[in-house]
């Protein structure tokens, strides 16, 4: 991560990502590294994303369980190649902004050069910020939006179906990695603040990484989590990897 010592040191260029991010996979890798060529080394890519979902707020729906706590995302944001990371709590204030004045407040904090979003992105009161709009305002205030096209077949909604089905293997090809749980560890049994998804009740190979190390292990996952066959007891933070190569 990028250090400054004095406000009047800017980096050649500052990108910036907006999204929900839930899972970090390959399709929010895309957008990253997408930032990465643009502002290139001397530059730092930044990401806007959200405490807790929007939809809760917007359509006043119980939230779905999440692929990841928000302290898992911002690491996972992180290991992407994010510099700068905004998390910021989704409220029904922040939803009564014009997409004019959400932009406005983020540019105050982090004047971004460029905007990549997915296509289909929207934003502020309504959803008025649409493509169409957002495009006219780049032009307007001076920075580049870029919007890509989604990878086909992979979305957050696709990967919480797979992993509550128990298609750990497809859920690891969409999300490029294996799923993972961050956690903290106590007397064998997995502690998370947040609803997380997880896969159907049953006993899985896992690999437990920890300040330790790593270690393979078996996962029991029933109302809770259970880590078992440890070599050696664990506690604290660890994180759980569901090993789809010997499922």
């Amino acid at each position: 991560m990028r250090l400054f010592k004095d406000f009047s040191t800017r980096p050649e260029k500052l990108g910036l990502t907006i999204g929900n991010f839930d899972g970090v996979h390959r399709g929010h890798h895309l957008l990253i590294d997408s930032l990465r060529a643009r502002v290139k080394e001397q530059g730092v890519v930044g990401a806007l994303t959200f405490s807790n979902h929007p939809s809760y707020v917007l359509n006043h729906l119980p939230p779905s369980p999440l692929l990841c706590s928000k302290l898992h995302k911002i690491r996972l944001l992180q290991e992407a190649g994010v510099d700068t990371c905004f998390s910021i709590a989704f409220t029904e204030a922040l939803a009564a902004l014009s997409y004019r004045e959400f932009l406005a407040r983020i540019r105050e904090a982090f004047p971004f050069d460029f905007l990549i979003l997915g296509k289909g992105a929207a934003f502020g009161k309504k959803q008025e910020g649409n493509q169409e709009q957002i495009l006219k305002l780049a032009d307007e205030w001076g920075f580049e939006a870029i919007y890509l096209e989604k990878l086909e077949g992979i979305s957050s909604g696709l990967i919480r179906k797979t992993i509550l089905e128990g298609a750990l293997d497809v859920a690891a090809q969409m999300l490029g990695r294996p799923f993972s749980i961050l956690g903290e560890l106590k007397e064998g049994v997995l502690l998370f603040e947040e609803a997380l998804c997880l896969p159907p009740k049953g006993s899985y190979p896992v690999v437990v990484r920890s300040e330790e190390g790593s270690y393979r292990a078996k996962a029991l996952v029933d109302k809770s989590v259970s880590i078992g066959d440890l070599p050696q007891p664990l506690h604290g933070a660890v994180e759980i990897l569901f090993d789809p190569l010997h499922l």
